[in-house]
């Protein structure tokens, strides 16, 4: 259970009041914990543009490279979401800082697994208006555990389930084969997906610990 601290304002629901006095959101957690559904409530309710940060890391960085989203990418994306350095953080920081740099007024919500102490302060020292972080973080392990099925269930065999990684290393390409194939989530898969669960629900904990200690977030429990 996570506990309210100076720097942990706890939230059972979310609702747009949370950052009613923010110009910039960044909205992080890790897969499956409602992000694009909470930025799409925000934009409809306090007129915030929302930026899908794959997107834009797509936009300005891969597009630079000159590759698709596709074979290495995933090494450039574990690179600009972690605390690492390198030529892909680079150019995501400029092309970034550079957007900040130039938004006026509007209001903008970045929606993503950002999670980079430095970056996050140096969006604070570019906005002038306010930057708020909400950070969703899965409380509830049946709930989370249902919501990773079902993202499962209608996006896996169409590559569109937008899981991590790390969730194959725990169910493997035969698995996936066999539900295509039949429709049914096997014991076997369930078992799988309760341990992803498990140790997505840790490292979250472990980010949001680490974030805590630089910053006011406002935790949604999911």
């Amino acid at each position: 259970m996570i506990e309210e601290t100076d720097t942990i304002k706890v939230h059972n629901t979310f609702t747009t009041d949370i950052v009613a006095d923010a110009q910039v959101v960044v909205l992080s957690g890790r897969t499956c914990t409602g992000k694009t559904t909470i930025s799409k409530k925000i934009e409809k309710e306090k007129g915030f543009s929302v930026i899908e940060m794959d997107t834009f890391v797509g936009e300005h960085v891969l597009s630079v490279l000159g590759i698709g989203r596709e074979g290495i990418h995933s090494a450039i994306f574990k690179e600009v979401y972690s605390d690492e350095q390198g030529e892909y953080k680079e150019l995501f920081k400029k092309a970034l800082f550079s957007f900040l740099k130039n938004i006026g007024d509007d209001k903008y919500i970045f929606e993503g697994s950002l999670h980079d102490v430095s970056i996050i302060k140096e969006i604070q020292a570019i906005v002038s208006g306010g930057v708020k972080i909400v950070y969703l973080h899965p409380e509830n392990l049946d709930k989370y555990t249902q919501r990773i099925t079902k993202r499962f269930e209608q996006g896996i065999c169409i590559q569109t389930s937008g899981l991590t990684g790390n969730f194959f290393n725990y169910v493997s390409e035969r698995m996936i084969a066999d539900f295509c194939e039949n429709n049914v989530v096997t014991p076997e898969i369930k078992k799988q997906i309760v341990l992803f669960a498990e140790e997505v629900q840790e490292k979250s904990l472990e980010r949001l610990e680490k974030l805590a200690t630089h910053f006011c977030i406002d935790v949604v429990l999911v």
